[in-house]
């Protein structure tokens, strides 16, 4: 990746413009040159990546593409975990429920085998497999202890506008935190000067950095706070080393954790709009179908109505001249049977 290409994706020297995908080359260069050589260090098949820096979500959303796109299937016997922090607590709030209206173009172009994006109606997210292969979590480099045992991070952060002792810390805590001879990938087009002890430069014009497998002082951390057995011990090396893996295991677990809760509450919310739609169309169908049964019912009804009238007349009609007013129940023409015997005989003039 080229310098040029680099301060296309920046406006100014802080905020990233907010998408990776339209840049082919530097997705190119993330899957066929960086991704490649950092698998071939890894032993066993874990694989944990840190993104410094993630504004939008894209920044660890090509990881997982780029990942998928060397691994394909046997992806899912990894252990992949994807960091993706900013020092905003907004943006990996926002990066996490990131949806594309449009499905990226630089998604198309590694799209092989099962999708890698989901579609729904607010439009195009990720893939869950892929999902949650990403922690996105709030970090401050400064403050908070770096995550342990990694094997790559990219820096979207431009380290370059910080003052040179900040530099220093931070850059001496990612190389406490890689693993040795693992990669550093400083994204930003800043110029940085990483401590040649602890780095070494494979390509300047893309910032990328091997880490030497030479030990890092606990002390060139600028660990503000420490425990005071530390500070009292004899031999605080192994102690301090100790205390800060439990530090970086305790933020890996809480931040894993507070994934989860996350996307179980998602889900919830996801599940109570299903369940709130599902209700809108019960209570459609159930108007619609007192509307549509109404009408004829009530056509049904009214000549039922106009029987009875009918009916009720004619027979008043039938008992109409008997004394008292009685009406005569038996429908008109109808006898009874002595009548009926004894009528031809008068007719006979017997």
């Amino acid at each position: 990746m080229t310098r040029g290409l680099a301060n296309k994706r920046w406006k100014g020297n802080r905020r990233m413009q907010p998408s990776l995908f339209d840049h082919a080359e530097w997705l190119d260069y993330l899957k066929d040159h960086l991704l490649p050589r950092v698998l071939a260090q890894v032993r066993g098949q874990v694989l944990r990546i840190w993104s410094v820096g993630c504004q939008t979500g894209d920044e660890a959303a090509v990881l997982a593409l780029a990942l998928h796109a060397l691994l394909g299937e046997q992806m899912a016997a990894w252990q992949i975990r994807i960091f993706a922090t900013d020092s905003n607590p907004v943006a990996p709030a926002r990066a996490r429920q990131r949806v594309y209206p449009e499905l990226p173009s630089g998604g198309r172009r590694w799209q092989d085998g099962p999708p890698l994006f989901e579609c729904n109606p607010r439009g195009y997210r990720l893939a869950k497999a892929l999902r949650n292969t990403i922690i996105f979590a709030p970090h401050d480099l400064l403050f908070q202890p770096p995550f342990p045992h990694l094997d790559l991070i990219v820096c979207h952060t431009p380290l370059a506008s910080w003052a040179l002792e900040k530099q220093t810390t931070v850059l001496n805590r990612f190389a406490y935190t890689l693993a040795a001879h693992q990669y550093l990938w400083l994204v930003a087009p800043d110029t940085v000067f990483p401590d040649p002890s602890y780095w070494l430069c494979l390509d300047a014009d893309s910032q990328l950095y091997r880490r030497t497998p030479r030990t890092i002082p606990f002390q060139s951390l600028q660990w503000r706070q420490m425990p005071t057995l530390l500070e009292s011990a004899a031999s605080p090396e192994p102690i301090a080393d100790l205390y800060t893996e439990e530090l970086q295991v305790s933020l890996e677990e809480r931040e894993v954790a507070y994934q989860e809760l996350e996307q179980r509450i998602g889900e919830l919310e996801q599940a109570y709009q299903e369940l709130a739609q599902l209700n809108r169309l019960k209570d459609d169908f159930l108007s619609m179908a007192s509307h549509e049964l109404r009408t004829p019912l009530t056509t049904l009804l009214g000549y039922a109505q106009l029987l009875a009238i009918s009916d009720r007349a004619h027979r008043q009609d039938a008992g109409a001249g008997k004394p008292d007013g009685h009406l005569d129940p038996r429908p008109a023409g109808c006898e009874p049977t002595a009548c009926r015997r004894v009528r031809p005989h008068r007719e006979a003039g017997v």
